[in-house]
């Protein structure tokens, strides 16, 4: 099911499939997409995280993101990022060759790997920043990034 929610960033456009969330982006929805319920427990999510309240574990979401074996362990590092802080692409580089049982791994395929997130917020992407705190990219573009962190109470700027 494709659907769509309005948030305080935008319109969510959201892929449901038989109740787990596979994909989301912020922006302007199909002219195909009808607005239709989607799983409780995202809705949940996103009200309390849009109130600037921190919302509970996204491990404990219905999610279902389609990727790679190597891009899925990368957003499972995501995943143990807390709500408010922030992380390097080489941070989360070193955690993946731990969990891969390797003595290092390319910072550059980390940040394809999170740049390929699909589900940007519940797998929080955005709080990961390039070496020196540089804001690095963002799938969904620099200035949502900020506005994402900023609504975290995480200020770098």
């Amino acid at each position: 099911m494709n659907t769509y929610v309005s948030s305080a960033l935008g319109i969510l456009s959201l892929r449901v499939e038989t109740n787990f969330l596979r994909e989301l982006h912020l922006g302007d929805a199909p002219k195909t997409w009808e607005p239709a319920p989607i799983p409780p427990e995202i809705r949940h999510w996103l009200d309390v995280y849009f109130s600037g309240k921190i919302p509970p574990s996204a491990r404990t979401l219905p999610l279902a993101p389609e990727g790679t074996a190597f891009q899925k362990l990368i957003w499972e590092i995501l995943l143990d990022i807390p709500y408010g802080q922030v992380v390097t692409y080489g941070s989360v580089a070193k955690e993946a060759a731990r969990r891969l049982g390797r003595s290092s791994m390319s910072s550059q395929a980390v940040g394809q790997a999170v740049g390929a997130n699909p589900i940007p917020l519940l797998i929080p992407c955005h709080r990961v920043l390039a070496s020196g705190g540089k804001i690095g990219g963002f799938s969904c573009g620099i200035a949502l990034k900020k506005k994402l962190l900023a609504l975290e109470k995480i200020n770098l700027f």
